[in-house]
């Protein structure tokens, strides 16, 4: 992915590097798009508070990124990914996280 910094990936329409989620979904649902993503050439999912693809602020940046972390080791094999990071985007908090590209398994949930 050409670099972009993060706190501008909500700018951009979701494409097969980038997906949109809210903190609001259950975790197999997440571990879908992040293997999805491992399972292409990796991308970011970027997390939000709002519903229905309303981008909103999270209401807790802390289990939003345990909803993440367990998703990505509910995957199996179990996706190792980096740390999920807070971004500021135009007053709201998200939170980026990135799958990164040439993992080398094949993931399912």
């Amino acid at each position: 992915m050409e670099s972009i910094p993060l706190a501008e990936l909500p700018d951009q329409a979701a494409h097969l590097r980038l997906a949109f989620a809210n903190e609001h979904q259950r975790p197999e649902e997440i571990a879908e798009t992040l293997a999805a993503l491992a399972n292409a050439h990796g991308g970011v999912l970027m997390i939000g508070g709002g519903r229905e693809g309303q981008l909103a602020s999270l209401r807790d940046p802390a289990t939003a990124t345990e909803l993440a972390l367990t998703a990505a080791l509910s995957c199996t094999p179990p996706l190792i990914i980096p740390l999920p990071q807070v971004v500021s985007y135009q007053g709201m908090t998200l939170l980026a996280v990135e799958v990164p590209a040439g993992l080398p398994y094949v993931y399912a949930v």
